[in-house]
């Protein structure tokens, strides 16, 4: 996977396929964050990928 695709999901840059999000994944050891409590007390989140929509106009 090109470290520019890499780059663009964690900017939050576009909307990444289901199998470049499952190559990503597939890098994480099994055992990472797998805690809730750990992961809780982290402070960490994901992020929601791509771009924000705009509101849509009614007609």
């Amino acid at each position: 996977m090109p470290p520019s695709t890499v780059r663009d999901v964690l900017r939050q840059e576009g909307n990444p396929t289901a199998t470049t999000l499952r190559a990503m994944e597939a890098v994480i050891p099994a055992d990472f964050m797998t805690d809730p409590i750990a992961l809780a007390a982290s402070d960490l989140s994901a992020p929601i990928l791509g771009k924000p929509r705009g509101k849509r106009r009614r007609t």
